[in-house]
């Protein structure tokens, strides 16, 4: 039958809502996968929410019109998750509780979920579970685990992440690059977290974009192509690390403008390594859009710096080191504060605080201290090559 086709890829769809999704209009279902990234259902072009129709309006008048809608239970189940995101409880524990009542196994689950620390908790999972609901049978291994069932886990997991359940892919992945129950497999954990991220798992496509950034020697090579798309992919759906490492990127490739803004939203939050790297990126600029740039820039790091925020710290020395047009070099100046960044523990101010007590710039000469600085700073870089996995 037609309705039983994804409108987009018109393969066959399942009444499972952990990879489907309904529309509430035109009582399709479709792949959640063709409906990521659009803002309007495909099929009838009404309006939808990040890929989930949410209009309680449209689920009521099904319910009144469309009766005997083959998928009617489903309709029960949106509408609870309607009236949850609402805070609406009532409303919610009705539908979920229709919708379950007639048997479908994403509200078993739900009902399952909401009753965990109760005796009715394995009566629901286990009827979800033989329903075939793939994040039920996903939760049952994650209980299997917890009893150390290791096998019963392995079982489970596996299964659920074959059939596409994309949480279950990312943590299957993980357990095998770390080596973890199976054995180790570096290019078969970078595949299941593939297909988590391919499926819309954020932190997937975080971990993802990490791994093809630097690469695992002997397995896979860098790609920076699939590094760039992945880390946006997570950016966009609002992971603050993938985010900020988006904004480091571009950064480090001088595009300032769109460093700023990513980093901008974190700075908002008073994320302070977002800051300092926004106010690096004004000092840059400012070579282009002259001095007011250069003067935004210098103060935020110096509101960082007073702050005691150690990379601040050490940025500012630095930059009291050469002076600019609107600081004059000052090297007792930038001698207090590199030293103030090292004594909060900034490992990476010990090499210049080392050629500083070396030569005597901002202090007197001191080989003792120098040397001290200059070995820890070498011992840092010696423990970030050893490769511990």
């Amino acid at each position: 039958m037609e309705e039983d086709n994804c409108p987009v890829c018109l393969e066959p769809v399942k009444e499972n809502l952990c990879l489907n999704e309904i529309c509430l209009t035109c009582r399709k279902i479709m792949c959640k996968n063709c409906l990521r990234g659009l803002d309007k259902c495909p099929h009838c072009r009404d309006e939808i929410d990040q890929g989930i129709i949410k209009d309680i309006k449209r689920a009521e008048e099904i319910l009144e019109k469309h009766k005997d809608y083959k998928y009617i239970h489903m309709v029960y189940y949106v509408m609870a998750c309607i009236y949850n995101e609402g805070d609406d409880i009532d409303n919610y524990n009705k539908y979920i509780k229709i919708s379950a009542d007639m048997g479908f196994s994403c509200a078993l689950n739900s009902m399952a979920r909401d009753l965990e620390d109760t005796e009715d908790y394995y009566k629901y999972l286990n009827q979800a579970v033989e329903k075939g609901c793939l994040t039920a049978i996903y939760n049952k291994a994650k209980d299997e685990f917890k009893k150390e069932n290791f096998d019963s886990y392995k079982e489970l997991i596996t299964k659920v992440a074959d059939n596409g359940l994309s949480s279950a892919q990312y943590a299957l992945g993980v357990i095998f690059i770390e080596g973890e129950l199976f054995d180790k497999d570096i290019l078969r954990g970078v595949e299941y977290i593939e297909k988590a991220a391919d499926n819309g798992h954020i932190e997937a496509s975080f971990e993802l974009s990490n791994i093809y950034y630097d690469g695992f020697e002997g397995f896979l090579e860098q790609d920076k192509e699939k590094a760039i798309k992945y880390v946006n992919f997570a950016a966009k759906n609002g992971h603050e690390m993938a985010t900020f490492n988006l904004g480091i990127y571009h950064y480090f490739n001088k595009f300032y403008y769109e460093a700023f803004k990513w980093l901008k939203p974190l700075a908002d939050k008073d994320n302070k390594s977002a800051k300092l790297i926004m106010g690096k990126s004004f000092i840059e600029m400012s070579e282009l859009m002259g001095d007011f740039m250069l003067k935004e820039g210098l103060t935020i790091i110096a509101e960082l710096a007073d702050e005691k925020h150690p990379p601040a710290l050490y940025e500012l020395g630095l930059i009291y080191l050469e002076g600019n047009e609107i600081i004059d070099k000052n090297d007792k100046s930038s001698f207090i504060l590199i030293k103030g960044a090292a004594d909060l523990g900034y490992i990476s101010s010990y090499a210049q605080l080392a050629d500083m007590y070396l030569t005597g710039i901002g202090t007197e000469i001191d080989d003792k201290l120098a040397s001290k600085y200059a070995i820890g700073s070498i011992m840092d870089a010696l423990v970030s090559d050893v490769d511990i996995s």
